[in-house]
């Protein structure tokens, strides 16, 4: 993690982030999980990130390039949104047995970059997308599940960042 100040720096790698539960707890409406950069070999295992219901804005926020990984086996419970991906134009991150729950709005909002998912889960409650992509994002999902009772994928052109 790198000071809020700086927009892209590709040199931070080796950032890993193991065997750990984050909580945001209740009435927490616009708290982050975890806000995540880092460049080369980063990687996130073993997490679990969950909010109470209608608390969380973000659980994992990928808005500072460069980043690339390979994380494996993370959950996201609640929040807004499970993963938001906004950096652009150069993370590719990539995601293996991941799992998201319950989120309000999007489970991936994906505007930048690239992702990949591999036996990735994702649940989704009524309402939002569940995963969200704009141009220039391209999304990758392979031998996945999705359970939900909207649109699977919604993609738009290139509207501004959120």
């Amino acid at each position: 993690v790198q000071h809020p100040d700086t927009v892209f720096n590709n040199v931070p790698g080796s950032n890993w982030i193991r065997n750990l539960t984050i909580d945001a707890g209740a009435r927490n409406p616009g708290a982050v999980g975890l806000d995540w950069q880092g460049a080369n070999n980063t990687d996130l295992r073993d997490l679990t990130l969950r909010a109470a219901p209608g608390s969380g804005a973000v659980g994992i926020d990928i808005r500072r390039g460069s980043i690339q990984g390979h994380n494996l086996r993370v959950t996201v419970d609640g929040f807004a949104t499970g993963i938001r991906q906004t950096v652009r134009p150069e993370p590719f991150t990539s995601w293996e047995r991941l799992t998201l729950r319950g989120q309000r709005e999007s489970s991936v909002y994906l505007a930048g970059g690239g992702m990949s998912l591999l036996d990735a889960t994702i649940v989704r409650p009524p309402g939002g997308y569940a995963i969200d992509v704009t141009h220039p994002a391209m999304p990758i999902i392979m031998r996945s599940r999705v359970r939900a009772d909207v649109p699977f994928v919604r993609r738009t052109v290139s509207p501004p960042i959120r």
